[in-house]
């Protein structure tokens, strides 16, 4: 009974990340409706307007993932935006990535202004768990008197800047692994953990079906980045 209702909390958690993306994806075709009248009609700024939604889906997903599960609270949605700017900022920093390797595209790319791995909707989905988690364990928290100011919701924000931190020390490795086991399996470097991603269900060896599964439902999420999953909206 006890597997079970393991099961059934798994789930009850999954969707409740499923119910949280529904708030991001509404912007959607707004954002597709700008692109495709301002193709119609030949107006470039309207099609910048659409344009800059997909440009940062990834800071819109990780607020609109962190509001949805915490609560619609506007610190989670706060603390998100900061775990985004500090774990690609370090991200940069330890890879060394300049915005010249981020234009050519591929493995890096350009977010919020900082350029980092190409990670897309799925780097922003983890920020936004991370602000939500949180502020779900955090925001009651109560510190010592003389650092009484800090304490409950002003905190989470400072405690996500410092997970956020060491989130973005782990995901190079994590995307060193990924680029790894990519030449492993496939006899060729994939580059990032976002190709990896790309890659899915490909010739993948079957005596190891756990990463399969678990690339093969990240890929759904990481499907969102564009409208058709790959390529530049405009």
């Amino acid at each position: 009974m006890s597997l079970i209702s393991g099961f059934v909390k798994s789930l009850s958690k999954l969707s409740m990340i499923g119910r949280a993306l529904m708030l991001p994806i509404s912007l959607l075709p707004a954002a597709g409706l700008l692109l495709a009248f301002g193709d119609k009609f030949h107006l470039p700024l309207m099609m910048n307007a659409g344009g800059v939604i997909f440009d940062n889906l990834p800071m819109l997903f990780a607020i609109g993932s962190a509001v949805g599960l915490a609560s619609e609270s506007g610190i989670a949605a706060l603390s998100a935006a900061v775990s985004v700017f500090v774990t690609n900022i370090t991200i940069s920093t330890v890879l060394s990535i300049t915005p010249e390797m981020a234009s050519q595209g591929g493995k890096y790319a350009m977010v919020v202004g900082i350029p980092t791995l190409q990670m897309g909707v799925f780097g922003g989905l983890i920020c936004g768990i991370l602000a939500a988690w949180c502020y779900n364990r955090f925001h009651t928290m109560q510190l010592p008197e003389f650092l009484g100011f800090f304490s409950g919701k002003r905190f989470v924000a400072i405690a996500t800047a410092f997970l956020s931190f060491l989130l973005g020390l782990l995901l190079p490795e994590v995307d060193r692994r990924a680029d790894w086991a990519g030449s492993d399996q496939h006899r060729c470097r994939r580059g990032s953990l976002d190709l990896y991603l790309r890659a899915g269900g490909a010739r993948v060896d079957p005596a190891r079906p756990a990463p399969y599964l678990v690339s093969l439902l990240l890929v759904f999420v990481r499907g969102l980045h564009y409208p058709g999953g790959s390529g530049d909206p405009r």
